[in-house]
């Protein structure tokens, strides 16, 4: 305990560090590619894959997630929807930055 009856605690356990480290074999027909590849489209989404660390000895796995929202309610609107609509687009991108911060460090 600190002054002041400041006390100081560990955090929560980072449930994305894995509990087995062996290693293990890549599958016997990985989609390896020095640059990225469409795997499957769908109407407004298409899903990219490429491995990271290409000819290294540990390819590490990777995610991004982008999203592009476009509303003519918006485009059409006057500055203050439009900067709401920017501030909301902040606000979701740093909600899911703090949510996902474990598995980057991990």
């Amino acid at each position: 305990q600190l002054e002041g009856g400041v006390e100081l605690q560990l955090p929560a356990p980072n449930r994305f560090i894995a509990q087995d480290t062996s290693l293990k074999q890549p599958p016997p027909n990985p989609l390896e590619t020095t640059t990225p590849m469409a795997i499957e489209a769908r109407e407004g989404a298409v899903l990219w894959h490429k491995v990271e660390g290409e000819g290294s000895a540990y390819p590490l796995p990777k995610a991004a997630f982008r999203c592009h929202i476009e509303t003519p309610a918006v485009a059409a609107s006057n500055v203050t929807q439009a900067m709401t609509a920017t501030l909301w687009a902040a606000i979701v991108r740093e909600r899911a930055q703090e949510r996902l911060y474990a598995g980057a460090v991990a």
